[in-house]
């Protein structure tokens, strides 16, 4: 079975642009994400949703941004051949130090259910980017070796 022409395509275009559509929005967002665990309780803007929920939101979208930086850095060719799993493990282990982080910070604390909320977040969108993403990789990792013979 080929793999999905739209995703090559996509992960083509992603690639020649990943500055701006990959690195520069997920440092930010990253960014965001850290100085928003950093705030003390009281000065946090409250939203109507669930807590797990917005745990779970911000680590899927997190999720999606270093996959896709993963699998375009080309430093680390290990990472770049396993995009999925390194976003798993590196996502699941920044999840347990912000929340061991938050031990320190006035009126927040340590929650281990909301480290589970970003484990769900990050393993949906593992679980959601595979089956479109994951053969495509594959594929183009390898044009890229054959290239740059």
């Amino acid at each position: 079975m080929q793999s999905n022409s739209f995703a090559i395509r996509l992960l083509g275009f992603l690639k020649r642009k990943k500055i701006a559509f990959i690195y520069i929005p997920m440092s930010i967002y990253w960014l965001l994400i850290t100085v928003g665990m950093t705030i003390p309780a009281e000065k946090i803007i409250k939203y109507s949703i669930n807590d797990k929920l917005e745990h779970m939101i911000s680590q899927f979208i997190l999720a999606i941004f270093v996959l896709f930086f993963n699998a375009f850095q080309e430093k680390f060719k290990i990472i770049r051949k396993h995009p999925f799993i390194f976003v798993f493990v590196f996502l699941a282990l920044y999840g347990a130090v912000s929340e061991l982080i938050q031990l320190f910070i006035p009126d927040r604390f340590c929650d281990i259910y909301d480290w589970l909320a970003d484990i769900i977040g990050i393993l949906t969108a593992v679980i959601l980017l595979y089956p479109i993403f994951g053969k495509a990789l594959k594929n183009f990792n390898e044009s890229i070796k054959v290239s740059d013979n």
